[in-house]
């Protein structure tokens, strides 16, 4: 199917059906959205470094309200979904490690986009401009966390 059948089918389907859909038919929708091709891409020398993106401003100073509003969780949850979720993510590589630095480097950060994944309903452009990461490694960092959020379930 070509790229504008496929993205006009999904749209119209999400459109219609979103009140209809269960979980798991949701998240597969999502998961087929991410795999859509764009014409224009992100590179890391367009976005802001991560460590001073919308993300960090929201968790260093947001409320209980604005917290809810994003992710869907309130500051006390988020905290304790972090301290669960840390055991399960690993960041595989840092200070004293060979390899390219990651490019969200705390595990709150990774939370905060996983989070912002599932609540909202902006596109995978607008995150990456929320995180400071490129397309490739928002790709990367999802699963590698959904991998990890489902461990958190078991």
């Amino acid at each position: 199917m070509p790229y504008s059948e496929d993205f006009a089918f999904i749209a119209f389907y999400c459109f219609l059906l979103e009140e209809q859909l269960n979980d798991e038919e949701h998240l597969l929708l999502l998961r087929r959205r991410m795999q859509l091709k764009t014409r224009n891409y992100l590179t890391t020398s367009c976005l802001i470094d991560p460590l001073y993106s919308s993300w960090h401003i929201l968790h260093r100073y947001g409320d209980n309200k604005a917290f809810l509003a994003c992710l869907g969780v309130d500051r006390a949850m988020f905290l304790e979904l972090n301290n669960v979720f840390s055991f399960w993510y690993e960041v595989k590589s840092g200070p004293g490690r060979s390899g390219r630095p990651p490019k969200l480097s705390q595990k709150s950060s990774v939370l905060g986009l996983l989070l912002h994944f599932y609540a909202g309903t902006m596109e995978n452009t607008t995150l990456c401009e929320l995180f400071g990461v490129p397309p490739s490694s928002l790709s990367r960092i999802i699963q590698k966390a959904e991998t990890a959020f489902e461990q958190v379930h078991v």
